[in-house]
C-alpha cells in the first residue's frame, strides 16, 4: 500500500512538472490584460475593483508557484549546478533585496558578514535563504532581523534571527511540511501558504545543507544553514542577482522595437497590448515562421527580442535568438520568459547574455528590464 502510494505521489509530480509551462500560461495571459486594462481606466470605484482582481490574482500566483517548485523537486528534475561563490556578496545582495519590505514593516534588518566562499548553487542556494528572509519579516512584528555569517572549522553557518511570536517545541520539525503555518488558523493568504519552509526542506536536501530551528516563546526564532567552506575565489563571480532598479526617472520606451515570440495566442496579445502602451512598436509572432515573416516588415533591427522560452515543435526561444542575431549579424539584447525551472534553462540564457523572467511574470518587472536594455541601448 505505501508503495502505491508513493508511486502515486511521484507520478503526479511529474506531471505537474512537466505541465508547469501550461499552469502558468492563463495566469500569465490574465496578468498582461490586467495591467492593460488599468491603464485605460480613470474611475475610481473601477480601479477599486481592479486592484481587488490584481490581489486575487496574486494569491493564485503565488500559490501555483510554490505547488509547482514542489513538484519539480519531487519530480528530481532539478539537477544543482555548484560552483564556487563568494558567500558575503550573495548574503549583501539579499539584505539590500529585503531592506525595503522590513522597512516597510517598521522592522530593522541587520547583516554581519565577512569575506568566506563555499561551493554551491547560487540560484538553489539563494531561493533557500530568500525563503527563510521572507518567512522571518511575515512573521516579525515588532523589533527587527539579523543576517550572520560565521566560520566554524571547514563550515560556514547563516543565522536568520527574528524577533517574532516564535515556535512552540512540538512544532518545530512540523513546520516543514506542506501547508503547515503558525498563528493562522483562517488560513489568510496574505500572511503565506505554509510552503515556504516545505521548499527549504527539499532544496536543503537536494545541496547538502543542514538547517536547524532554534525558537522561544515571545523572544524570536534563529534558522541555521551551515555548508561547507571552500577555498577562496581569485575573482568574485558575476552576479546573478537582478540589478537594482535606479532611482533616477525611468527612461520613456517610446522608439523601441519589440519582437515579441509566444505560441499562446491569449499572451502573445497581451504582451502586445502592453508593450504598445508602453510606446514600443511590437513585431508579434508565435513561431519561427511568423518571426521571419514579421521581421521583413521592419525597416531595421528590433531593439530587443522578447520570447517564450518553449514553442511548438523542437524550436525553443535560445534557437529565434540565435537566428535573429544570425540576421541581422548583432548581439540583439533578448528577454526570455519561461514557467518552467530547470537550471539548465537558465544557464544556457546566462551563456548567450539574456535577461530571464519567470512566468507568470508581473508587467512591472518586464518594463523593468527593458528600460534597462533601452537605457543601455541609448549610451
Amino acid at each position: 500500500m505505501r508503495a502505491e502510494i508513493e508511486r502515486t505521489t511521484a507520478a503526479r509530480s511529474r506531471f505537474l512538472a512537466s505541465a508547469s509551462h501550461d499552469l502558468r500560461q492563463p495566469f500569465q495571459a490574465m496578468r498582461l490584460f490586467l495591467d492593460a486594462l488599468c491603464s485605460q481606466i480613470s474611475d475610481e470605484k473601477a480601479l477599486s475593483t481592479a486592484e481587488m482582481l490584481g490581489n486575487a490574482m496574486t494569491a493564485g500566483e503565488r500559490l501555483l508557484n510554490a505547488l509547482l517548485d514542489i513538484s519539480t523537486l519531487d519530480a528530481g528534475t532539478v539537477t544543482p549546478d555548484p560552483q564556487p561563490v563568494a558567500l558575503d556578496e550573495l548574503l549583501g545582495q539579499l539584505v539590500e533585496e529585503f531592506r525595503p519590505q522590513s522597512e516597510e514593516k517598521g522592522l530593522r534588518l541587520r547583516a554581519r558578514l565577512c569575506p568566506g566562499t563555499v561551493e554551491t548553487d547560487p540560484v538553489l542556494f539563494g531561493r533557500v535563504m530568500r525563503n527563510l528572509l521572507t518567512n522571518a519579516i511575515r512573521y516579525t512584528r515588532h523589533g527587527g532581523l539579523l543576517l550572520a555569517m560565521r566560520r566554524r572549522g571547514n563550515r560556514w553557518r547563516i543565522d536568520v534571527w527574528d524577533t517574532g511570536f516564535g515556535i512552540p517545541e512540538e512544532q518545530l520539525t512540523a513546520i516543514f511540511d506542506e501547508f503547515h503555518q503558525l498563528q493562522n488558523p483562517n488560513r489568510d493568504p496574505t500572511r503565506g501558504l505554509g510552503l515556504g519552509l516545505a521548499i527549504v526542506r527539499r532544496l536543503a536536501e537536494l545541496l547538502g545543507l543542514q538547517v536547524e530551528v532554534r525558537s522561544r516563546i515571545g523572544r524570536g526564532t534563529v534558522f541555521s544553514v551551515s555548508l561547507e567552506a571552500a577555498s577562496p575565489l581569485a575573482e568574485p563571480p558575476p552576479s546573478l542577482a537582478t540589478p537594482p532598479s535606479s532611482s533616477a526617472a525611468a527612461p520613456p520606451l517610446t522608439g523601441m522595437t519589440v519582437l515579441a515570440v509566444d505560441d499562446e495566442a491569449m499572451v502573445l496579445t497581451g504582451l502586445q497590448m502592453i508593450l504598445e502602451s508602453w510606446g514600443c512598436t511590437v513585431a508579434a509572432a508565435s513561431d519561427m515562421r511568423e518571426v521571419f515573416a514579421v521581421l521583413d516588415g521592419l525597416p531595421d533591427a528590433p531593439s530587443v527580442i522578447l520570447t517564450d522560452l518553449r514553442l511548438p515543435g523542437k524550436v525553443s526561444g535560445f534557437d529565434v535568438i540565435d537566428r535573429v542575431r544570425r540576421l541581422y549579424g548583432r548581439e540583439i539584447p533578448a528577454v526570455v520568459l519561461s514557467g518552467e525551472t530547470a537550471q539548465s534553462a537558465l544557464l544556457e540564457g546566462q551563456r548567450r547574455g539574456c535577461s530571464f523572467l519567470h512566468k507568470p511574470l508581473h508587467p512591472g518587472d518586464l518594463r523593468q528590464v527593458l528600460e534597462r536594455l533601452h537605457g543601455d541601448d541609448g549610451e
